[in-house]
């Protein structure tokens, strides 16, 4: 599997950040890893994520045990990626991680 895992991925995790100025709670955005990874796009496919119904339009894999959850930012070739599902230890021989992707911001 690591042969095919070509690109490479900056996976970032939502803070708390400062209050904006009508008092709203902030986020800031911290990497939390970089990594190789592969990106493919799929056919849309509708899944549920914090209780939403949200469309996924691509999966990534990633090494085994990367950190990366639900609600996380990766961006790979200047796309950037929400993560709306993970599935880690696919095929149950600590063989890699797959998550769920949906696109909102291209390059």
């Amino acid at each position: 599997m690591d042969s095919l895992l070509k690109m490479t991925a900056t996976i970032s995790r939502a803070t708390a950040g400062a209050a904006d100025s009508w008092g709203q709670p902030g986020e800031t955005w911290a990497t939390v890893a970089t990594t190789k990874c592969l990106v493919q796009h799929i056919s849309a496919k509708e899944m549920m994520s914090f209780g939403e119904s949200v469309v996924s339009s691509h999966k990534v894999w990633l090494p085994y045990g990367t950190s990366v959850m639900n609600r996380d930012r990766v961006v790979v070739s200047g796309d950037t990626y929400e993560v709306i599902w993970v599935e880690d230890n696919v095929g149950g021989q600590a063989h890699h991680t797959m998550a769920m992707l949906k696109l909102v911001e291209t390059s």
